[in-house]
């Protein structure tokens, strides 16, 4: 692209200064010319002057070309600013690019994780409907669950982890994950005031996997791995 632009600029810039240099030539050579007699005075002089200056008496070719290398000159320092920025372009855009893998895949860690915790629970009541009924009874208050009620939870809980999975519908079923975990945390909230009773201490673990299914819900745009939704796919 440097190259581009110096090309762009000379080619733009060349004809200004070789018209520089013809305008000069033939303020010169009017001066010389017969029938200004008035002026061969003073041509004598500057022809004097410009022999005995660093210039010479071809100043109009030798301006040109001071002009040609100072544009040339200043086209080159420009064309290395422009590699400069390219480079830290470059560099921002691979550290981007890199950062944006690493969200990917912690975003489908996460993703997998969580839904490896809410499939067995769901397993769980499609294998010992009994224990289902249990923890609705102890930790819910509501008593008198039955089977057929704990099957059709199980399927509709099922359906929602197949959707959460592949992403569709990101909104609604990454929300239902995020309630369904934030609901069974909170019921547990007597266990975390006895942390050292029995078995409470296990209770505890609900904490991360709860921040887990909130940066799933409100960073869903970014977990795009493995999705059939494709809006944020």
């Amino acid at each position: 692209m440097s190259l581009a632009v110096i090309n762009l600029f000379a080619i733009q810039s060349l004809p200004a200064v070789e018209g520089a240099g013809r305008w000069l030539k033939k303020v010169l050579s009017g001066l010389s010319q017969p029938g200004i007699a008035a002026h061969a005075q003073n041509l004598s002089a500057i022809n004097q002057a410009l022999t005995g200056s660093i210039c010479g008496p071809n100043l109009p070719v030798r301006v040109s070309s001071l002009l040609k290398i100072d544009i040339f000159s200043r086209l080159q320092e420009t064309a290395g600013a422009l590699d400069q920025l390219n480079n830290e372009d470059k560099q921002v855009g691979e550290c981007q690019m890199r950062t944006e893998r690493k969200v990917v895949f912690s975003m489908f860690f996460l993703r997998i994780t969580v839904l490896l915790v809410m499939l067995i629970w769901t397993i769980d009541k499609f294998v010992n409907p009994g224990h289902a009924a249990r923890i609705f009874e102890k930790f819910y208050a509501i008593a008198g669950v039955g089977n057929t009620v704990v099957y059709i939870l199980a399927l509709i809980e099922l359906i929602i982890l197949v959707l959460f999975f592949f992403g569709i519908k990101k909104k609604y079923t990454y929300g239902l994950v995020f309630v369904f975990h934030g609901a069974s945390t909170l019921a547990s909230f007597p266990q975390y005031l006895s942390p050292f009773e029995g078995t409470n201490l296990l209770f505890f673990a609900a904490w991360p996997m709860l921040a887990a299914c909130s940066m799933l819900f409100f960073c869903r745009e970014d977990d795009t791995l493995l999705q059939v939704d494709t809006k944020f796919s």
